[in-house]
């Protein structure tokens, strides 16, 4: 009998690669896919409504057919695009649409669990109130939408569901004025929140009433708030704010300088409630089940049942929800007899949350928990494939197999400690190869030891979880108890705390980097799909190592980005404090002033950001054009996070100013040196790129000039007497930009001449008064472009071959997306 080889079926061959691509991946990311096109394309919620019926209608008759499945991908990308349409609807009376501004009344509901900060005499409680109606100019308005409000010192207790009516102020969130810095409004925005509302004192509660509509969501909101009250009660400061954040999701009390280090540390994503938070209590208590000898069958229904139920003690937010639904399916799935499908759950949770809520898709907790998970689903497996390991328990285990016996004891250990350490080490590479774009989006910062660091910080903090939830039961169950454990629980948080100031000081730990191209970051996941999907047949082995390339080459590109070859200089809105950041054609960096620290502080706030997002961590020289509040306030916060090779103080500084502002004893470097007028601060190794105080009087700079090569500006910082009569003596008034610092009266005729003499390309005013006025004045004056920071906000000047250019940085408010036609949309 002759062997034949008979080909296969076209058609055959390709039901069997659908039957191969698993349903929910290809539902799921079409849905998520279709809510970022309505989003950014403004489709209709009529016209997606109208184009879903008919493709239904249209896979309705094509049920059997091979064809079925794209029509099906095709109506969960208009299903999408539906739900994010149905987003951009808004009610007649929404505050997002005619919300007023200014002192009013709002009554409404709290719908948020309000979070209380202390800082010495004030405290601030922050929550988000459902409003219903307005009272303004004697009228009563009724209203519909969300308002973040704070309340200042308001000497009530809040809760969650109390119908309040405040009496304060409503306003628009601030808008992004300065670059890299957090754009609050947006942030509100992206939660569907447009209006901010501010109450001082106890009297901006006019009237407080408890809601009783939704008994049993309010029952769980106080229960949770009660058990973060227990933990304040066994656990000292800092260790029940720790203990609250991994429990229940309260982490507003935790300090700056702490969450700092652990995003140093490359370990932030432990305080956030995540899958190993739920997977620590739902482990934790179905071996304390097993232990009192429940059945597994009960074991498993109990567990899945207390995640649900903890997951809204923890706060419901989208990393709790991710992981309790995939927790849940997974559990469902052991209770059926089922296999285990961590992908099926991934994509089950991903269709849940956004059907539930379409706007997630654009929040940053959504974006970071389904990449960290997806890595570990996707990458986690491949890595395995192509790295293994011969342990030292591996080559006892052949010796003892030689002679017959067993391996030892020990080996046995160090053979479960390797693979231990082997399999989390692969767990945070897959996890950084998957989430190192993102991370580097929101914070500007790679941690080298982060690998390191997580290794050893994860299982200590799945052990403080444990602890503190054993505290916590205990209490419950036999109150004075607990206090015994609670020093166990404060041990493991203490040394937790420990190693992570421990990695946090290491040098060179991490690495501010700045933001690449979205192209860039295309390229990037392209890339890594293309590594992850190909087999490994020998035709596709060189498509792989192409893919491999660019994986590489995008990620040294975050390290090695190429810096600006020309002059350029930043001038920040810091309202009436004038500071500036240089960067010179040679690389060197020069910042003038560091702005104040209260009421808030500007160094934190808005130059950190600054230096972060420019993936600056040295800076070269800090010049404090007087050593005062308002230009050296944010110095010591600045030193935290950035380093300083010198600092230039001006000759006559109190020296209890310079104990106060810069404390000179407590470090070695920066070096803080005195300057005179007249001298040159040189920046790098030619003498072409320098600073020159050009006037200076009772210990405060009042200009400066920089230069670089055949590039000149002039900085102005102060209108005295004095500083206009050393100006009036220069020769050279050539400059190709100018600086003006506020003035507090018009322009003085000394002030008229000294302008009529400069005709630089730009002038940048820092006028904070009259502003339009000011601006007519020195447009008469100087024939330069005139840019107002108060008015556009942070103002950037670079110079580049065709000359000079100049870039603004204030970002308009947020406005709902209305059609041309209409006013507003009616829900």
């Amino acid at each position: 009998m002759s062997n034949c080889i008979v080909s296969p079926d076209p058609t055959l061959v390709r039901k069997r690669r659908w039957l191969f691509i698993s349903p929910l991946f290809v539902l799921s990311s079409s849905f998520a896919f279709g809510i970022l096109t309505a989003q950014f394309t403004h489709f209709s919620f009529l016209a997606a409504a109208a184009a879903t019926f008919l493709i239904w209608i249209t896979g309705h008759f094509l049920t059997g057919r091979v064809s079925f499945i794209p029509w099906s991908v095709l109506i969960f990308f208009l299903l999408g695009m539906l739900y994010g349409a149905n987003e951009r609807v808004f009610a007649r009376h929404d505050l997002g649409l005619s919300g007023p501004t200014g002192p009013l009344v709002l009554e409404g509901v709290v719908e948020s669990v309000p979070e209380a900060v202390t800082k010495g005499k004030k405290e601030t409680v922050s929550f988000v109130l459902k409003s219903d109606n307005f009272f303004k100019n004697g009228r009563v308005y009724e209203t519909t939408g969300w308002v973040q409000v704070f309340l200042y010192n308001p000497g009530r207790t809040i809760r969650f569901g109390d119908r309040l009516r405040l009496k304060g102020v409503l306003e628009v969130p601030k808008e992004k004025r300065n670059p890299h810095v957090f754009d609050y409004a947006d942030y509100l925005a992206k939660n569907g929140i447009y209006h901010v509302f501010r109450g001082i004192g106890r009297f901006s509660i006019l009237k407080q009433l408890k809601d009783d509509k939704n008994q049993p969501l309010l029952a769980f909101n106080e229960f949770r708030v009660f058990l973060r009250d227990r933990l304040k009660k066994l656990l000292p400061s800092p260790y029940h704010e720790l203990a609250s954040a991994l429990l229940l999701g309260f982490r507003k009390e935790i300090s700056q300088d702490l969450r700092d280090r652990f995003v140093k540390t490359g370990t932030a994503h432990l305080l956030a409630i995540s899958g190993l938070h739920v997977s620590a209590i739902g482990g934790l208590l179905y071996f304390l089940l097993t232990l009192l000898g429940i059945p597994r069958t009960a074991n498993l229904s109990l567990t899945a049942v207390f995640i649900s139920i903890y997951a809204v003690l923890a706060g419901a937010n989208i990393p709790v929800l991710r992981a309790t639904i995939m927790g849940t399916v997974m559990l469902l799935g052991l209770l059926l007899g089922q296999e285990r499908n961590a992908k099926s759950a991934f994509f089950f949770a991903l269709v849940l949350i956004l059907a539930q809520d379409p706007k997630a898709v654009f929040l940053a907790s959504f974006q970071l928990s389904f990449i960290a998970i997806a890595s570990l689903i996707f990458i986690l497996p491949k890595l395995n494939e192509c790295f293994s390991i011969k342990s030292v328990g591996d080559a006892a285990h052949s010796i003892s197999a030689q002679g017959g016996g067993r391996p030892p004891f020990l080996f046995r250990g160090f053979r479960r400690l390797q693979n231990a350490l082997y399999h989390s080490f692969l767990a945070s590479l897959a996890v950084t190869l998957g989430m190192f774009p993102f991370l580097v989006f929101y914070f500007n910062l790679f941690s080298v030891v982060g690998f390191l660091a997580n290794l050893i910080v994860i299982p200590i903090c799945t052990m403080a979880i444990a602890a503190s939830f054993l505290v916590l039961i205990t209490d419950l169950i036999v109150s004075p108890l607990a206090s015994f454990l609670a020093p166990l629980a404060i041990a493991i948080f203490r040394f937790k705390i420990w190693l992570i100031y421990l990695f946090s000081e290491i040098p060179f730990g991490y690495f501010y980097l700045p933001r690449l191209p979205w192209l860039v970051l295309a390229l990037y996941y392209g890339a890594l799909v293309g590594w992850l999907s190909l087999s490994h047949r020998p035709v596709w082995v060189w498509f792989r190592w192409v893919c491999f390339a660019l994986i590489s080459y995008v990620f040294l590109s975050f390290f090695f980005a190429s810096q600006s070859s020309s002059l350029r200089l930043v001038f920040f809105d810091l309202g009436k404090s004038d500071c500036v950041f240089v960067h010179f054609s040679n690389g060197s960096r020069c910042l003038i002033n560091t702005g104040r620290r209260y009421p808030n502080d500007e160094a934190y706030w808005v130059l950190r950001p600054f230096l972060m997002g420019s993936g600056i961590q040295k800076i070269d020289s800090v010049i404090l054009t007087q050593v005062s509040a308002k230009t050296a306030g944010g110095f010591l916060t600045l030193k935290y996070h950035v380093r300083f090779q010198d600092v230039w103080v001006p000759s006559g500084a109190a020296a209890s100013k310079l104990r106060k502002y810069l404390n000179p004893e407590a470090f070695r470097k920066p070096r803080i040196q005195l300057i005179s007028s007249g001298e040159r601060l040189q920046f790098g190794s030619k003498s072409d790129a320098y600073v020159q105080v050009l006037a200076l009087s009772a210990g405060e700079i009042g200009a400066l000039r920089i230069v670089d090569g055949s590039q000149k500006i002039l900085l102005i910082f102060s209108w005295k007497r004095e500083v206009l009569q050393q100006l009036s003596g220069l020769t050279d008034w050539d400059y190709n930009g100018l600086y003006l610092p506020h003035d507090d009266v018009a322009i003085s005729e000394d002030e008229r001449n000294l302008l009529q003499h400069l005709s630089p390309a730009y002038v940048i005013s820092n006028q904070r008064d009259s502003i339009k006025n000011t601006l007519v004045k020195l447009q008469s004056l100087i024939h330069g472009e005139v840019l107002s920071v108060g008015e556009k906000g942070a103002v950037e000047l670079f110079c580049h071959p065709n000359g000079w250019a100049a870039r603004t940085y204030r970002k308009p408010r947020f406005q709902p997306w209305l059609p041309p036609n209409m006013q507003t949309i009616i829900n």
